[in-house]
């Protein structure tokens, strides 16, 4: 199955499973590929896609990046959390966690870069996504041992909660060690971010405004990137062309467990 049977189409029927048929004007669907890692939830007028391969990276040719738990986000049909992109084949930057809304340890992804270079039990990971609806909400659950080839035990879940107009991330590292811990957020380059406070941010596009906030009960720190030397702060949004966006990066030294809202 491949990525773009993901948009509805009426004429081809696919797994669309309505998951709120008692509520009044709803339109919530899945549409899931589980076997190529692809994803598409809508609840109301929040669309989400993921990307999760069951078992790291597949040993298939393919369209394949170091995107795990790595997610999109739209809002009345336009882009809020985006991919990054690859500006062309010669940017390896392009295919790394850093150029998704993902995390890494001490600099290190999910999955190792260039996986093909590395026995296939060190960069096998199994991974998992669940999904039901709770009355006006949509969870949605990510789960990954990709990070246990680091330190033994040590796993990473992602959980969405999806409700009409806002959607809550929470990201929990289960295990017992201490590593640096960054988490990487690229905002649409059309979409305004603006700091209100500490761990607390404005986003403004057209008729959408809203905020965007984080919670943790372990120390962090948070930096907005948006054009400049650093890869980050830029996205692709054609083959050659990228523009300056908006990329919020928090990092900590963190002792897991951990939870990040």
């Amino acid at each position: 199955c491949i990525w773009n049977r993901l948009w509805f189409n009426k004429k081809r029927p696919l797994f669309d499973l309505n998951l709120s048929n008692d509520k009044k004007g709803s339109d919530n669907k899945i549409i899931a590929y589980p076997k190529s890692g692809w994803y598409r939830l809508q609840q109301q007028d929040i669309t989400m896609f993921l990307r999760a391969d069951q078992d790291g990276i597949p040993d298939y040719v393919g369209h394949h990046h170091q995107d795990q738990g790595h997610f999109c986000l739209y809002f009345l049909g336009k882009p809020i959390l985006v991919d990054g992109g690859r500006l062309n084949y010669q940017d390896d930057f392009g295919l790394r966690p850093e150029a998704h809304n993902c995390l890494t340890l001490d600099g290190l992804g999910l999955v190792p870069r260039k996986p093909s270079r590395f026995p296939r039990k060190y960069t096998n990971s199994y991974q998992q996504v669940t999904y039901n609806g709770i009355g006006d909400r949509l969870n949605v659950k990510f789960l990954s041992d990709g990070f246990s080839r680091m330190a033994p035990g040590l796993v990473w879940r992602r959980e969405w909660q999806l409700f009409e107009n806002e959607v809550r991330i929470i990201d929990t590292l289960d295990g017992t060690c201490k590593h640096e811990l960054k988490v990487y957020f690229h905002w649409n380059e059309a979409l305004e971010v603006f700091q209100k406070e500490d761990c607390t941010w404005q986003l403004k596009m057209d008729q959408i405004d809203g905020n965007f906030a984080i919670n943790c009960s372990q120390k962090i720190e948070s930096n907005i990137y948006r054009g400049g030397k650093s890869p980050i702060g830029f996205q692709v949004i054609a083959y050659g062309c990228r523009r300056p966006s908006y990329t919020l990066v928090v990092s900590g030294s963190v002792t897991i467990p951990v939870e990040i809202e």
